[in-house]
């Protein structure tokens, strides 16, 4: 966490960057920046893997915002969904198998893939994107004293970069990405896992895309995607989120975390099959199944329902699962005489997030053509409202029309419309409340208040 200071140290010091350079300031969840660039304190977005103008709550009112003359959006993507045609430059992003990446599960599966045919046109991944921005910065444009949205400043560390080899003119490329340690990491064409497959990033591609320096790029030169992963999986190993190195990925079918001896652990807090657990186990002389390790809540002040309780004092529970019971709050909307409707968002069988990528399967969208709303059949009726017509869904924040459908197999209770949010064309995140949880920072896609008419 950039707030955390022995955090941020650990951080420069793997960057081989000064102290002290990190911004200390976070908070930069997604419904934070849209707030701060209505309120003109964020000017620049970069828009990458998300349809950010699509699938946040309320979205028209962040949409407004973002179109204020003074702001520049960007947007990395493939497709030319809501995101991209908000954005002031679109920036042609490789789609999944057009290039090396990774990705990690809900289930703590980690699995690696290789590119498997060009990008089209001038598309490259967003990785190269931000690697060739970083071409662009230097020591001197970056690491003067810099004043914070707080009011504190963040010192001037170039002279103390100089010390570690650096002079003004050093880029961020050469001090990130192609440093010492970055470029032992070869180019291995002949040899596992880099024969026979292409590598747009790290050698260039008969494409002749131009780089930042607008001269056709060749390449890296070293194995980018190696480095990127080794450095990334450094922060984790030791720590119980130990992962495999790059190779081994390439050789299996995914691992889950932590992979400790190779060996990876398919039940996580479990003494039988965590290492992790059973190291905590012995240490604490317990012979339970399980014990729940790591730094957090090891303490905990005690108290009631209705909160702490300083009188009582802490308490430590040594291995034991931190379940929080809380009280029962009313959500910050609910149906009135106007707005007499629950509605709640989210996906169906055939559809990823936003669609832009499902909706263009000839086979999914025959399926399912377009998001329905999904009424109970005596709302309907009480509605003046028959399967097959089009109906509005209307809040408080804006309104969509969608067709009614009150069979197959979303079958809402009374008193409830469900409007799934992959279809633009019924782009129901706008008529979503934006109320945000303090804790996740999630909006109540879940619930909030509607009318819902004959169109």
């Amino acid at each position: 966490m950039v707030k955390n200071p022995k955090h941020r140290a650990i951080a420069e010091k793997k960057w081989a960057i000064p102290a002290g350079t990190l911004n200390p300031v976070g908070n930069q969840h997604i419904m934070k920046i849209h707030r701060d660039i209505e309120d003109g304190v964020v000017k620049f977005a970069w828009v990458n893997v998300c349809n950010a103008y699509q699938d946040s709550a309320s979205a028209s009112h962040w949409i407004k915002a973002a179109r204020e003359m003074d702001n520049f959006i960007v947007t990395s993507d493939g497709y030319p969904g809501i995101s991209a045609k908000v954005s002031d430059l679109v920036l042609p992003s490789a789609m999944i198998y057009e290039k090396w990446g990774a990705y990690g599960n809900a289930e703590r599966r980690t699995q690696h893939w290789r590119q498997q045919v060009l990008p089209v046109g001038d598309a490259m991944s967003d990785t190269w994107q931000w690697v060739e921005f970083s071409k662009r910065f230097t020591v001197k444009d970056l690491w003067g004293e810099y004043t914070l949205r707080n009011k504190k400043k963040l010192p001037n560390v170039i002279k103390d970069a100089k010390k570690m080899g650096y002079d003004e003119n050093t880029t961020m490329y050469d001090i990130l990405f192609a440093n010492k340690k970055a470029k032992s990491y070869k180019i291995a064409m002949d040899k596992f896992p880099q024969k026979g497959f292409d590598n747009s990033e790290c050698n260039g591609d008969k494409r002749n895309v131009k780089g930042s320096d607008g001269k056709v790029f060749k390449g890296y030169g070293f194995m980018l995607h190696e480095y990127l992963f080794e450095e990334y999986a450094s922060f984790g190993r030791g720590h119980g989120h130990d992962l495999a190195p790059f190779e081994v990925y390439h050789k299996v079918r995914g691992l889950k975390w932590p992979v400790v001896d190779g060996k990876e652990t398919q039940w996580r807090f479990n003494v039988k099959y965590d290492p992790y657990a059973a190291k905590a186990a012995k240490k604490a002389g317990s012979n339970s199944t399980h014990a729940f390790y790591g730094p957090l809540a090891k303490n905990l002040l005690q108290g009631n329902l209705l909160g702490p309780d300083k009188k009582l004092g802490k308490k430590a529970l040594p291995l034991k699962a931190k379940i929080f019971a809380r009280p029962y709050m009313d959500p910050p909307e609910m149906p009135d005489e106007k707005y007499d409707t629950w509605l709640c968002t989210g996906r169906v069988l055939e559809h990823w997030h936003s669609g832009t990528m499902t909706m263009r399967v000839p086979e999914l969208f025959r399926a399912v053509p377009e998001a329905l709303c999904y009424m109970h059949p005596k709302d309907a009726k009480a509605k003046g409202l028959k399967r097959g017509e089009l109906a509005w869904v209307e809040s408080r924040r804006g309104k969509v029309k969608a067709r009614v459908e009150t069979r197959g197999r979303n079958r809402p209770p009374q008193g409830l419309v469900f409007v799934p949010w992959f279809d633009e064309k019924v782009f129901i995140n706008k008529v979503c409340l934006d109320a945000t949880c303090p804790m996740s920072k999630q909006t109540d896609y879940k619930k909030c208040a509607v009318s819902i008419t004959k169109a």
